[in-house]
C-alpha cells in the first residue's frame, strides 16, 4: 500500500504527518499512536452523543427556547469549524454537531443549539446581548482543549 493510501486509511490528515515523525517512528509505534488517536476520537464522539442527543435547534430561526420552554428571546449566532480531533483524526460530518455542542457547553454558560449543520456549523446561543464572538473565542482559548480545536467565527 502506498504511503498516501495508508495515510488516508488511517484517518490522519497529511498535514499532521511530518517526515521527521514518520522517519523516527517504527511501524509498531506508529500503529499504536494511530490507534490511540482513533480511540480518543471514538470516546469523544460517544460522550458527545450521550450528553447532547439532540443538538439541532427546535425553535424557528432567530429564536431559542427560554427556561420555560417557549421559543422566543434574543439570540447570538456564530459559526464553528471542527475538522480534526485528537491530533489529526478527521471528523465525520454526522458527528460534528454533537462534538461542537459538547465542547461549547463545557466552556460557555449559555443555552445553545446547532441551527445549521454545514461547514461551518451555525450555532445559536441564548445570552441576552451579554456575549460577543470575541468573548466566545477568548473563553474557548482559555479552556485550552487540544483534543477538539474549534475555530469560532462571527
Amino acid at each position: 500500500m502506498s504511503d498516501s493510501a495508508s495515510e488516508l486509511q488511517s484517518g490522519l490528515s497529511p498535514s499532521t504527518i511530518t517526515t521527521e515523525m514518520f522517519l523516527t517512528t517504527d511501524n509498531a509505534e506508529w500503529e499504536a499512536i494511530t490507534e490511540s488517536r482513533r480511540e480518543c476520537a471514538k470516546s469523544l464522539v460517544e460522550n458527545a452523543k450521550h450528553m447532547h442527543p439532540n443538538p439541532m435547534c427546535a425553535c424557528s430561526v432567530g429564536q431559542m427556547p427560554t427556561s420555560s420552554g417557549r421559543c422566543e428571546a434574543e439570540i447570538s449566532t456564530f459559526g464553528v469549524y471542527v475538522d480534526e480531533i485528537c491530533e489529526g483524526i478527521k471528523t465525520n460530518a454526522d458527528d460534528r454537531p454533537y462534538l461542537v455542542m459538547q465542547k461549547l457547553s463545557e466552556t460557555l454558560p449559555y443555552a445553545m443549539c446547532v441551527r445549521k449543520d454545514s461547514d461551518p456549523l451555525v450555532i445559536n446561543a441564548l445570552c441576552n446581548d451579554q456575549c460577543t464572538i470575541d468573548s466566545f473565542v477568548e473563553k474557548y482559548r482559555e479552556s485550552g482543549d487540544p483534543e477538539v480545536p474549534l475555530k469560532l467565527i462571527g
